[in-house]
């Protein structure tokens, strides 16, 4: 159960300082002088101007950037949004976690490693594209958002005042979002999922032990990946296909662990069921055909 307190009280705190680090940019005019400069690109890219702040804000906390999202109102509009804007925090947690880590421990692994990761994160995001662009029509709204904050018209003593409120509200969804999965992990339904994927795949012993980790924590995984691999007691090519088939396992736990009480704070419990339904269902997809590829190229990997 510490692990839940823990990501309650870690979480609730950034959302307050990103929500209030959001508030200040809105009161300096930041968005409404990103959304005039990012006109050209996003028409280029075919995408609403507004979106381009929305994006770079989400490479720096997309908390806060979901946050301002969730203005929107539109539901369509929303996930239009959110699914552009998903691969940015796949790039981030790549650049940040699993390059450096795959790196230092992956040894003769880690270039094709990155190499299959890299064309994940591709795939990731064609999905996300192909998906939104069924609801671009929807995003109009956001262009007025994103320009009327303007900055200038509340009080700094304001701008604290309603991130407050705003937090409170999120806060409290988080809490019981976060109470519910505590007690279904809490009666083991989670490990088991986890124990239940990993004993259908025929990955030997070490390779097994790799998705088994995987189930507690993909970066633990990666570690112990490259145990293995040191000891001679995976191949490369055995190594790769633990790894991919642990994203597999790890993704759907993740989603349900950390995402998804995450999103219920922001969103609202329907609409976040439908968004972790998207980025869960383009991973899977996305990780399947990493794997498939490793199956594939059994003559090139070995």
């Amino acid at each position: 159960m510490w692990f839940y307190a823990k990501f309650f009280l870690e979480t609730s705190a950034l959302v307050f300082a990103s929500l209030l680090a959001a508030g200040a940019l809105e009161k300096l005019g930041a968005f409404r002088r990103l959304t005039s400069l990012a006109a050209p690109l996003a028409s280029a890219l075919g995408l609403p101007r507004g979106l381009v702040p929305l994006m770079a804000l989400s490479l720096a906390s997309p908390t806060a950037a979901y946050a301002i999202l969730a203005k929107l109102g539109d539901a369509r509009g929303v996930i239009a949004a959110f699914l552009l804007l998903s691969p940015l925090s796949f790039l981030y947690d790549a650049l940040r976690f699993s390059i450096p880590i795959a790196l230092s421990t992956l040894r003769q692994a880690a270039a094709p490693y990155i190499a299959l990761t890299a064309l994940r994160l591709l795939a990731f995001s064609a999905l996300c594209y192909a998906a939104a662009r069924l609801y671009l029509a929807h995003l109009g709204r956001l262009d007025a958002i994103m320009a009327s904050a303007a900055g200038g018209e509340t009080s700094w003593r304001g701008v604290v005042a309603s991130t407050a409120r705003l937090w409170l509200k999120i806060s409290a969804r988080l809490a019981a979002a976060t109470a519910a999965v505590a007690a279904l992990d809490a009666a083991g339904a989670i490990r088991l999922l986890g124990a239940l994927f990993g004993a259908s795949l025929s990955l030997g012993e070490a390779g097994t032990a790799v998705v088994a980790a995987a189930a507690a924590n993909y970066i633990s995984a990666m570690y112990v990946a490259g145990v293995f691999l040191a000891r001679g007691e995976l191949t490369v090519r055995e190594a790769l296909l633990a790894l991919f088939a642990g994203q597999l396992v790890s993704a759907p736990l993740v989603h349900l662990r950390a995402y998804l009480p995450q999103r219920v704070g922001i969103f609202g419990a329907r609409m976040a069921v439908r968004l972790t339904a998207y980025t869960l269902a383009f991973s899977e997809v996305s990780s399947a055909a990493c794997l498939a590829l490793v199956l594939a190229c059994a003559d090139v990997i070995n």
